[in-house]
């Protein structure tokens, strides 16, 4: 019979911060005690992943007054009363990519189809094959492309089942000859996951040459994507040669308790848990400095995407390379050069651990989490959704998370609030949240030691509520009303206001208290997904948050003036509606 668990001490080991919670039953329910951070340690000087945490454990001894490390700096487990835990739970992040090349034989379907399913884990396209890209060159441009790209793994997809043959083996040559000409303790794993009837002959001409691996094919029919088994064996590949060869990785995983996962895979089963949970439908996002991930859970199905590049600290080069600088500073309610915003950006990715000094620096570094969010959403959409009526269901929720330091770790909850309006443009009537305690990425991970440790720490502590929002869709003239609302609070106070379009508002409602809204959309708006349209009126039970209930009618898309100084004060006029300052004064 397992051990009854009491305490659980839980790590999450990122690129530039580790966290550790304190987690004990009190009263027969797990609650968080205590919670601490420190700086990563898995690269120079330091370079041993367990010195971050046991910093962080140090802390918590502090707050806690619980014994946790052992004289030899080592997890201690439990023994005697208040001293040690019964369980170590820990998720990293802090490994580099995977180095990934993708190999197809079109740009447009093979390659495409490869794109999708590298999603699932910290992976960097280090290059793209294709053999109609007469850009590249012929035979022999393409294998010194190989070359030069070092992969640890090439992902080739050989087209559709019983497709075309000749070209796919075409392929498999140059990619051979590529291999030939690099030393042996150099060469790339290869995985296979193309035309299944050419098997034999992939392993004929490149099994030989380097670690080979036929898989399910990624396209069997144009029409069909066979993405599961390739994320698995890239899951297992980034473990084997990212994860597993961080320093002090073998001492952590001597102490866990769990099979050590990546922070964003637990994430993303922390998601579809809340949403399993409370059947509802639940989109969480999740920023750090090198990496984000996106997860959903929606009538049942799950979802998630993992960018390896889309942080807003040492991955802010990739950032810059996707987004010119004019995107981001059109989310600013004051002018900056971009010579200035170049030299902020550029010193927040040399010093990613380094968090904002100045209420002017926060909205900087927010205009960047604005866009990664942004480019993470479009690339998870255009994977996930099928048809228009699907991509309008990929815009409406009951839960949106908001996870990460950049926007958690911020001085005022409504700076988070309008940065999660602003990237992912949700429409309807939902809630917002924001995973306060960094808890949410560490849920997972829990679960799979304890799983009812996992779920009351979600119910009790795991989400700050900032609120319900109100979302239309439609766009109308400024100033023109778009909504009635009329609010009625238990005490039968009641509360009416037109909004116009283009406005963000605030109604009050006290955290955990509930009342009755009604909501009148007026012409070209419309609220929430209704047997395929969208209802002009609608009555609900909202509650309340330590925002109360945010009234967002700039339409979707949000459109920003085209001129700089209207588009400036048009920014400033949402911050003071939101009760914050629009400037260091």
């Amino acid at each position: 019979m397992k051990p009854e668990t009491h305490t659980i001490l839980a790590a999450d080991c990122g690129s530039a911060t580790t966290q550790v919670v304190l987690i004990e039953k009190q009263n027969n329910i797990y609650r968080l005690v205590a919670e601490a951070k420190a700086l990563s340690s898995h690269g120079p000087p330091r370079n041993d992943i367990t010195r971050g945490v046991t910093e962080a454990i140090e802390e918590i001894e502090s707050l806690s007054g619980r014994r946790l490390l052992a004289k030899t700096g080592e997890a201690l487990f439990s023994t005697i009363e208040n001293e040690g835990v019964d369980v170590f739970v820990a998720l990293v992040s802090a490994a580099q990519p995977l180095r990934v090349l993708l190999a197809g034989l079109t740009t447009d379907v093979g390659l495409s189809a490869a794109r999708k399913a590298i999603t699932s884990t910290y992976l960097s396209v280090v290059e793209e094959i294709a053999l109609d890209d007469a850009q590249l060159g012929g035979e022999a441009e393409k294998i010194a492309a190989i070359q030069r790209a070092q992969p640890d793994v090439i992902l080739l997809v050989g087209g559709t089942d019983g497709g075309a043959e000749a070209s796919a083996l075409t392929l498999a040559q140059i990619i051979g000859s590529a291999l030939e000409n690099t030393p042996a303790n150099a060469r790339p794993r290869i995985l296979y996951a193309g035309n299944t009837e050419l098997r034999t002959e992939m392993a004929e001409i490149i099994g030989g040459l380097s670690d080979f691996k036929s898989l399910n094919n990624i396209l069997p029919t144009v029409q069909q994507n066979a993405l599961d088994d390739v994320q698995t064996e890239l899951d297992r590949l980034y473990q084997q040669l990212k994860l597993s060869q961080l320093p002090g990785f073998d001492t952590l995983t001597k102490w866990a308790a769990n099979q050590i996962s990546t922070t964003s895979k637990s994430f993303a089963q922390s998601i579809h848990y809340l949403g399993q949970s409370y059947n509802i439908n639940v989109l969480g996002v999740d920023i750090g400095s090198a990496s984000a991930a996106i997860a959903a859970r929606r009538e049942g199905f799950k979802r998630s995407l993992t960018r390896a590049d889309a942080g807003v600290g040492s991955s802010l080069p990739a950032l810059l390379a996707q987004v010119e600088t004019e995107t981001l500073t059109r989310w600013l309610p004051f002018e900056i050069s971009e010579e200035a915003l170049r030299d902020f950006l550029h010193n927040k990715e040399l010093f990613p651990q380094s968090v904002p000094t100045t209420y002017r620096e926060i909205l900087l570094e927010l205009s960047a989490v604005r866009e990664a969010l942004r480019l993470m959403l479009t690339q998870a959409k255009s994977i996930w959704q099928a048809n228009e009526t699907r991509r309008r269901k990929w815009s409406t929720w009951d839960l949106i998370v908001g996870s990460g330091q950049p926007l958690t770790q911020l001085p005022y909850p409504a700076l988070s609030a309008l940065a999660l309006l602003d990237a992912l443009e949700p429409a309807g009537i939902f809630s917002l949240a924001l995973d306060a305690s960094g808890l949410v990425g560490m849920l997972g991970g829990i679960a799979s030691v304890e799983p009812l440790a996992a779920a009351q720490v979600a119910g009790y502590d795991a989400l700050l509520n900032l609120g319900t929002v109100i979302a239309p869709l439609g766009i109308g003239r400024p100033g023109k009303t778009a909504l009635k609302v009329k609010m009625t609070y238990r005490d039968k106070r009641e509360l009416e206001m037109e909004i116009p379009f283009g406005a963000i508002e605030i109604i009050p409602l006290d955290a955990n208290e509930k009342a009755d809204l009604e909501v009148h959309a007026t012409r070209n708006f419309g609220l929430h997904p209704d047997g395929g349209s969208f209802s002009r009126k609608m009555t609900a039970v909202v509650e309340g948050g330590v925002l109360g209930v945010i009234v967002d009618t700039r339409g979707r898309p949000i459109v920003l003036p085209s001129k700089d100084n209207e588009r400036r004060q048009q920014i400033q006029d949402w911050l003071l509606k939101l009760g914050l300052r629009t400037n260091d004064e």
